[in-house]
């Protein structure tokens, strides 16, 4: 049950990315997907403090580098 929902997470974030029009949809929405299950990982373990911030701006250089 549970990989289900993370293939249908990992699905939706490349189909996302497909309809951005970024290059190679499937590598930035799998880079995306590990971010935010690391993401997950370290609020259990380290905390929340910060997290949203380093998130938006490695999220958005993940993006950046996949624009065409």
């Amino acid at each position: 049950m549970i990989e289900a929902f993370k293939n249908t997470q990992r699905d939706r974030i490349i189909a996302l990315c497909a309809a951005a029009g970024l290059a190679e949809p499937e590598l930035l929405g799998d880079e995306l997907f590990l971010l935010l299950e690391g993401l997950h990982v370290t609020a259990q373990t380290m905390g929340h403090a910060g997290l949203g911030d380093r998130l938006i701006r490695m999220g958005e250089a993940m993006i950046a580098a996949h624009q065409k």
